[in-house]
């Protein structure tokens, strides 16, 4: 309930894919996978967060729509560095993604709830480090 509420979004599943990476003994970030439908199609994310839960990268894994509506890499980028936080939507600090806008309306609340797992899940993980 807690990540719904702070990702804003209505949670599809309750079971996620989350990935810690180290170096030694330092820890490099996290990885969570995230499989969803764009429109009647699914899609698969990578979202790659740092260790103080900004984001790193998005990766799309697998995108079953027909090519033209999959974001580009340029457009994913603008998700890099960010965190969790209200202007974290389309329209205020992630542009719409003009033809492909079902597209940007999934990546978008994805990137969100990674963030949120990560606030309610593994900061405290992290913390305790």
């Amino acid at each position: 309930k807690s990540i719904s509420e702070l990702a804003g979004v209505e949670l599809a599943r309750k079971i996620w894919t989350v990935q810690a990476a180290w170096r030694g003994n330092e820890r490099l970030g996290f990885a969570i996978l995230d499989v969803h439908t764009v429109r009647t199609l699914p899609e698969a994310l990578l979202v790659v967060l740092t260790p103080a839960g900004a984001v790193r990268s998005v990766r799309i894994l697998a995108f079953h729509e027909p090519t033209e509506f999959q974001p580009p890499d340029r457009w994913l980028d603008q998700m890099d560095g960010k965190k969790l936080g209200p202007e974290l939507h389309l329209k205020r600090e992630i542009h719409v993604l003009a033809g492909a806008t079902l597209s940007s309306q999934a990546v978008t609340p994805s990137v969100r709830t990674a963030l949120a797992l990560y606030q309610v899940l593994l900061v405290n993980e992290h913390a305790a480090e």
